[in-house]
């Protein structure tokens, strides 16, 4: 779910920005060393201790000057299937890029009481400007 008209304004605000980088911020993320979980990464995969700081792959924007950085590090950097690290985090090496956390405009759960538990909440469904509904059957 993305309500089109809120993430305009959103963008709109941050248009005159340079270096921006806008979405559900993690900062300092601990890397999943369990071999049954989905996001496992090995040692040899990935042998740091931390994510560092990155957007979660839901729905994130970034300022235009940022591509041609991107693009520049396209091959210095490692490549993970992590898209969402990829992308906000090893791609923007040396970018100087400055994270704005948009948290507080997204809701993603698996259950319906978890969504009504926002959305009871007047003031929290006003800023909601992005929803991830999983397993989609439980939600239509």
């Amino acid at each position: 779910m993305i309500d089109i008209p809120g993430l305009l304004k959103i963008l709109e605000l941050f248009q005159p920005f340079k270096n921006a980088i806008l979405g559900r911020v993690y900062s300092n993320a601990q890397i999943v060393r369990n071999p049954m979980s989905k996001w496992y990464l090995s040692k040899a995969e990935f042998p740091a201790h931390s994510l560092g700081i990155y957007c979660q792959g839901m729905a994130y924007s970034f300022s235009f000057n940022l591509l041609s950085k991107m693009y520049e590090n396209l091959h210095k950097v490692q490549y993970l299937w992590m898209d969402d690290w990829y992308v906000t985090h090893a791609l923007l090496f040396q970018s100087q890029a400055i994270y704005f956390d948009l948290q507080n405009h997204y809701i993603s759960t698996d259950t319906i009481e978890g969504y009504q538990k926002v959305v009871e909440k007047k003031e929290q469904r006003k800023k909601l400007l992005f929803g991830h509904f999983r397993p989609k059957s439980r939600f239509v």
